[in-house]
């Protein structure tokens, strides 16, 4: 299903779902997430990844056999998320074609490479089908307006020439040559990785919201607590509905800041301001004056009207 090899202080995923063209199904997705987590929270020993597919494909999208309900979406955002989070370099080795999910996958790490066999392509459209927003933000982000619209709108197929063009892969290798670029990266500054509970541009506990409106809540022993932002925080895909705080930062059930003693957090996510507390009488800031339009008006001179 998923081989690990650690080569020194790299770690090699490799896909090994030769016969299903190694398409995403619920226990590939959830290996792939527990692997990223493992190194993520462990010792500092691995400092990249480089991921790859067994065979002449690299990932082929999801297995439709088994990609219908909620515990594959929790695997498949929880997943990606644990790609674009973990504090160590990934690299997308990309042999062979890396459709749908592949091209999901390929493009939540940090730095692809790929063979001259290597295409992507997400033909959700032929199916009638929408693209996930982080998908979208995703690709915008790697190759721009143009490039996504002519992926997403018109199924268009990147060939490698097409892929160095636009960005989104970023030097021709096989594995091989992602492994050594892997060894690059780890012997570069700083001397050891922060883990994941140590990185402070990784301390957020916010919930993932890689598909909108969806929350990934399986646990294991080997996994943090700590929700994940995706996709990556570079895209701002933040959703405080249905999370763990408040916009303010209050945890939910707890007594609230910005309420009062006894007041405990919404559910909402929506600061309470927007609630109608704290709002300030309608014309002043708090703590300065009232404003001289708001002087009661028997306070104000009497206007003087001629006879005339």
């Amino acid at each position: 299903m998923l081989q690990r090899a650690l080569e020194d202080d790299v770690l090699v995923l490799t896909l090994n779902r030769p016969d299903k063209r190694n398409a995403l199904n619920l226990e590939l997705c959830r290996a792939l997430w527990d692997a990223l987590d493992t190194a993520g929270t462990g010792d500092g020993s691995v400092r990249a990844v480089v991921i790859t597919g067994a065979g002449s494909t690299f990932c082929a999208g999801a297995d439709l056999d088994g990609v219908y309900g909620d515990d594959f979406l929790e695997a498949h955002y929880g997943m990606l998320g644990a790609i674009t989070t973990v504090p160590v370099p990934v690299i997308a080795a990309v042999n062979g074609p890396a459709i749908g999910g592949g091209t999901q996958l390929a493009a939540a790490c940090d730095l692809r490479m790929a063979t001259a066999a290597a295409r992507f392509a997400v033909p959700t459209a032929r199916n009638g089908l929408a693209v996930d927003p982080w998908t979208i933000r995703r690709l915008v982000h790697l190759v721009g307006g143009g490039h996504t619209r002519g992926l997403l709108l018109a199924a268009e197929t990147m060939d490698l020439a097409a892929a160095l063009t636009s960005g989104l892969v970023q030097r021709e290798g096989d594995v091989t040559d992602a492994i050594a670029l892997a060894h690059d990266l780890a012997g570069l500054a700083p001397s050891r990785w922060p883990t994941r509970s140590t990185c402070s541009t990784r301390r957020s506990s916010r919930t993932t919201t890689l598909r909108s409106g969806r929350s990934s809540s399986r646990a294991s022993p080997a996994r943090t607590q700590q929700r994940r932002t995706p996709p990556g925080a570079n895209d701002a895909d933040l959703s405080f509905a249905g999370g763990d705080v408040s916009a303010c930062g209050a945890p939910r059930g707890t007594s609230h800041p910005c309420r009062g003693p006894g007041a405990t957090a919404g559910r909402t996510g929506r600061h309470p301001a927007r609630e109608g507390a704290h709002r300030p009488h309608r014309g002043r800031v708090a703590g300065h004056p009232p404003a001289r339009r708001h002087l009661a008006s028997s306070a104000r001179p009497a206007r003087r009207t001629s006879s005339r």
